[in-house]
């Protein structure tokens, strides 16, 4: 697809190896997930590999058997970050906000130093699993496999998980390391409201965003919007309402798919996980922790039948955007924008030609956002 559009779309072809078909139809895809790839046998005729679908999980028996996904911070480095005085900040503030839109179960549990800037056992060929997930900072040049473009990388510590009489296997997420390039100039800041990210500077907070959508399984797309957008710019400025610090209705959705699909693994006793228990301390789906009272927010009546107002309370010069969402993720229109607002705010919208069903109304106010479901009759 080219960049700027969804993950990816276009015509379906399907070949048996002799005829093949094109569909004339096409399919888009919003976001992507991560496989587990099998490299034992047995495999399918005339293959080396295959690919399997991986559960994330709580952590192993040979552990607690937690339904959290605890995490230890190197929070030494991160007070030396280069150029990030709030690091610790910045990693925090990410982990919140990624727990509020997926519900996924992180728990900070603590800190964790390593005695060297070099790599230790993290590469993807060596999934080693020592019982916790990190986030601690490296110099990627000590790493002769890591490519020169590379400022931040996740290791995803899957497991094969075999059934009985090694009939299926399964793959299981229960832990990750990611890690970020010491030799990176960075910005970092959770004012996401006021700064602007400054030239020939990556911006920390975004990419450690990223890198979360990583251990959610969600892959590169081509959307600039999204998260998971596959670049991080750093030559140029970037305007603060600019910045890709929002979490998309695209990532929220593949996110949120991936964690309603944990489910208990036990198999012959080689292998024991828990599913993970979705954290609900947010609330409402796709609500921040942020400055925007959401009770500020009224959108009436819900379920509507044609026409939805949206009101918003406003508390000094506000630029808002709305947009409306289906459940795939797709946008569908973009309602208003508007800059410099003072007064409150009121909006109708006139959704006739909507078809019966559920539809989100993303309302973005001064580079923040909150997220309303909706219901069309």
């Amino acid at each position: 697809s080219p960049v700027g559009s969804s993950v990816g779309s276009g015509s379906i072809t399907v070949s048996n190896g002799t005829n093949t078909f094109v569909t004339t139809n096409t399919l888009t895809v919003y976001y992507s997930e991560k496989n587990y790839l099998e490299t034992a046998p047995p495999f399918p005729a005339g293959f080396s590999s295959r690919k399997q679908k991986i559960y994330i999980t709580g952590e192993p028996s040979t552990y607690t058997l937690s339904t959290k996904i605890p995490i230890k911070i190197d929070y030494t480095a991160a007070a030396a970050f280069p150029g990030t005085p709030n690091a610790k900040g910045c990693i925090e503030k990410a982990i919140r906000d990624w727990i509020c839109e997926t519900k996924i179960p992180f728990v900070i549990v603590g800190d964790t130093t390593y005695t060297s800037n070099m790599p230790s056992n993290n590469s993807f060929t060596a999934n080693v699993v020592d019982g916790i997930s990190t986030i601690h900072f490296t110099d990627f040049t000590l790493d002769a496999s890591i490519a020169p473009s590379t400022i931040a990388q996740t290791f995803l510590r899957a497991q094969r998980c075999d059934t009985l009489g090694g009939a299926r296997t399964i793959g299981t997420l229960p832990e990750f390391d990611i890690e970020f390039d010491l030799n990176r100039a960075w910005f970092c800041d959770t004012i996401i409201t006021s700064q602007n990210k400054p030239a020939n500077k990556y911006d920390f907070y975004e990419v450690i965003l990223h890198e979360l959508g990583h251990v959610n399984l969600l892959k590169h797309n081509n959307d600039f919007l999204s998260i998971m957008y596959y670049n991080s710019e750093f030559t140029n400025s970037v305007f603060w309402g600019n910045r890709r610090v929002n979490i998309t209705i695209e990532d929220y959705q593949g996110g949120g798919t991936v964690i309603l699909e944990s489910k208990n693994t036990k198999y012959s006793g080689l292998c024991s996980f828990l599913a993970i228990t979705p954290d609900n301390k947010c609330g409402n789906i796709g609500i921040h922790e942020n400055t925007i009272n959401s009770n500020d927010i009224t959108v009436l009546p819900n379920p509507f039948a044609d026409n939805l107002l949206i009101s918003i309370k406003l508390n000094g010069i506000s630029n808002i955007k709305l947009s409306v969402y289906d459940v795939y993720g797709k946008r569908i229109q973009v309602l208003d924008d508007v800059k410099n607002k003072t007064d409150g705010y009121k909006f109708e919208y006139n959704g006739n030609e909507l078809s019966s069903g559920i539809y989100f109304m993303q309302i973005i106010i001064n580079g923040e956002q909150v997220i309303k479901k909706v219901v069309k009759q």
